[in-house]
Formats: structure tokens, sequence, C-alpha cells
């Protein structure tokens, strides 16, 4: 909780850069603290830590509601597990940061028994799409957040 406003610069970041590459994600507020406080609360964020400071931020969670359905068709029908709120640091960004992040989030996936991994993201983030691809992860489809809002969503099978 003490890294909280460290990891608000991250997310803020994110979120200008975003802006800038004209991806709406994010742009309505979200995530906000309380929302990065209930999931560090809960055991489900988490910080990547280099040259002594925080330089990414990731969550996991084992089970998302909103993927419950899927206009496409999910790889796996087991256990998964979901990443969300990927950001890195702008002195951080080409670094391999990312990768990193869901190198872990496989390791994770594995040792819970989960079968895959999964991830939304919005068809304007060209950049996660790209390191989607790169990292094996296929395009089953979209699903509808809670919010209304559609996403592009990927799988790995582990």
């Amino acid at each position: 909780m003490c890294d909280l406003p460290r990891v608000m610069q991250i997310i803020s970041a994110a979120r200008e850069y975003m802006e800038s590459l004209d991806n709406p994600q994010w742009q309505n507020g979200f995530p906000d603290s309380a929302y990065l406080t209930d999931k560090t609360e809960r055991g489900l964020m988490y910080a990547v830590r280099a040259c002594g400071g925080i330089v990414g931020v990731f969550s996991v969670v084992p089970y998302e509601p909103d993927y419950d359905e899927i206009c496409g068709k999910w790889l796996f029908d087991g256990q998964y597990l979901a990443v969300h709120t990927v950001a890195v640091a702008p002195e951080a960004r080409g670094a391999g940061c990312a990768r990193f992040i869901f190198k872990n989030a496989f390791e994770m996936a594995l040792r819970s028994g989960a079968g895959s991994v999964r991830v939304d993201t919005h068809q304007k983030n060209v950049p996660m799409r790209g390191l989607l691809a790169s990292l094996g992860f296929t395009c089953c489809g979209t699903v509808t957040l809670s919010d209304g809002s559609q996403r592009l969503a990927f799988e790995k099978i582990i």
C-alpha cells in the first residue's frame, strides 16, 4: 500500500500513452486508487521492481465474470488465470517489462493448475495486441465488460 502513489503514477502515464495512440481504454478514470487498493488488499495486484523502484504493475485473477460470455470461442474450457491492469513506466517501455509480466503470469497459472491465461484489450491497443501475438496468444473473439464496453479477448494455453 505504501507504493500506491508510484503505482498511480505508472497508471497515469499509461493512460496518457494510450490516449496519445488514440486508444480510449482507461480514459474514463479506470483503474483508480480504490480499484488498485482492493486488488492489493486481496493479494491480486503485483509490482515489478527493477533498478531500485517499481517499473510495472499488473493483476491476476483466477476467474473473470466478464469472460463467461464471449462472441467467439475460448480455446480451453477449464481453469484459467486472467491478466489485467498491465502498465509499464515510461522509462521501462521497450525493456521487456511487459514480457516479464506475462512470463510470471504463465508461471503463476502453471503453479495454480490453470490450463490457460486469458486477457482482454481494446481493439485500438496496438502495442498490447502486438505483444500478445508475439507471446503466442490467440484472439478468440470479443467480450463485453461490465461497463458495456467491448474488448478483444485473447487466450494462450500453457
